[in-house]
């Protein structure tokens, strides 16, 4: 066999057990035997991959992915997210599509706490897409915004998805986290932008019925406790502060400000925990919701480090084939503009965030697509930031969009393809923003330029 043919059978055997839904974590370590097998036999495939879990997984920087999950789950525990949305809905309310906007900057604002899209999704999901529809939005445009919005959680730090790319590209992590700040802010306002044009101009995607709400409707946001409020939005900001704060400053390593951030996020909840029980009620807030947070972060964290360990094996199976010294041999022969390059991964990914999990892509990917364009002289923070966003905009896409999927999970009564179809000026939105990002690279390599 060639290594071509045994790429191909590689290939063939991932994609057969993605298609009968085997999880990817599995289909990629079950294909990379297969390769590794092939192109140099089994025994001699035993002995390389044996130590390979251990070594995939024993890197320091990786303390970050529980840590990054403590920070957000913990936070959620507190009741910060219900609080923000209800400052948000308050201070946005008198806008066209104001809940909607609001839903939007909750998202913006749990990014900074949380680094996983998903999660996120599903944890506002249960807060605003009910609320949005009981006062008079559409329940697929409420789902949208959600779906949407949260995207950002893998572009504003912290970031599980750049801690990833910073380990497989071997980057420093800390001026990766920084380079996602403004794009993740320029998507927000993006997003925010959106709601009010469709508000103005479509309100029939928007309004049950295409009317918009009341005015009593409209002051009828939720009613929590100010104190509540401004106590949780006061302890997030400390928490995002802290964190962003210390990588900009110098004064954290990227490690260091995720123990940071953890630490923080745990005792905002200690403090948060009992504060909402006495003006809320005790079914608003119990000690008893702070464990599970943990633990959720131990069994994510689990089934992020075999992702990991599936992708790198799998990965090592394509450098060892030689694909990607023949896709930059290939390229550099053809004589194709760098940009054409940069733009054909892109769009490849793109084309993958439709079928495949965000991780996935990223491990996969990013092992090729990288070393590539360093040869042709692209900036890897500035490439990090787009590829990130390519892969964002694959959460929203059909068929396998899973943003999608969640916001349609908890949200009773919805069809994930009514999610998808009021999906598609988020989508365009999105490419909008990718391509003000390409052209303007300054937008993402200006803060991390700037950091002590």
């Amino acid at each position: 066999m060639t290594d071509w043919t045994v790429v191909a059978a590689a290939a063939a055997v991932l994609l057969v057990l993605l298609a009968i839904r085997t999880p990817v974590a599995f289909s990629l370590i079950t294909a990379a035997l297969v390769g590794y097998s092939l192109l140099i036999g089994p025994d001699t495939a035993g002995a390389t991959l044996s130590s390979l879990p251990y070594s995939t997984i024993a890197d320091y920087n990786l303390v970050l992915v529980p840590m990054f999950m403590v920070m957000g789950l913990a936070a959620n525990a507190a009741g910060i997210l219900e609080s923000v949305f209800d400052l948000a809905a308050r201070a946005t309310r008198r806008l066209p599509g104001g809940l909607a906007i609001g839903a939007t900057l909750s998202a913006g604002f749990l990014g900074g706490i949380s680094g996983s899209s998903v999660a996120d999704t599903a944890t506002l999901g249960r807060v605003t897409t009910g609320h949005m529809n009981k006062r008079g939005y559409d329940l697929g445009f409420s789902a949208a915004v959600v779906a949407a919005s949260n995207t950002v959680a893998i572009l504003i730090p912290p970031s599980l998805g750049l801690v990833l790319i910073g380990i497989i590209t071997a980057q420093p992590i800390g001026p990766l986290l920084l380079a996602g700040i403004v794009p993740g802010v320029l998507t927000i306002v993006a997003y925010a932008v959106c709601c009010l044009l469709m508000a103005r101009v479509r309100p029939q995607d928007v309004f049950v019925d295409g009317v918009a709400p009341s005015k009593s409707h409209v002051d009828d946001v939720p009613k929590s406790d100010v104190v509540v409020m401004w106590s949780s939005l006061a302890g997030g900001i400390v928490l995002i502060g802290t964190v962003l704060g210390g990588l900009y400053s110098g004064v954290f390593t990227a490690v260091e400000a995720g123990f940071a951030g953890a630490a923080i996020s745990i005792l905002v909840a200690v403090v948060l925990i009992p504060l909402r029980r006495r003006r809320l009620g005790r079914d608003q807030a119990s000690y008893r919701r702070l464990w599970p947070a943990i633990t959720e972060a131990a069994e994510l964290t689990g089934m992020v480090f075999l992702l990991l360990v599936g992708a790198t094996m799998f990965s090592n199976f394509l450098v060892l084939a030689g694909v990607p010294s023949s896709v930059a041999s290939t390229l550099s022969n053809d004589n194709l503009p760098p940009v054409v390059v940069a733009v054909g991964f892109l769009v490849v990914t793109l084309i993958l965030g439709a079928v495949l999990d965000p991780i996935a892509i990223t491990l996969i990917v990013a092992p090729i697509a990288f070393p590539v364009l360093t040869a042709l002289g692209y900036d890897q923070v500035w490439y990090a930031i787009l590829f990130i966003k390519a892969v964002e905009i694959g959460l929203l896409t059909p068929p396998v969009g899973i943003n999608a999927f969640v916001v349609a999970s908890v949200t009773p009564g919805l069809r994930v393809e009514r999610v998808f179809v009021r999906l598609i000026p988020f989508i365009a939105t999105e490419l909008v923003v990718l391509t003000i990002l390409f052209a303007f690279p300054q937008l993402i390599t200006w803060l991390p330029g700037t950091a002590s």
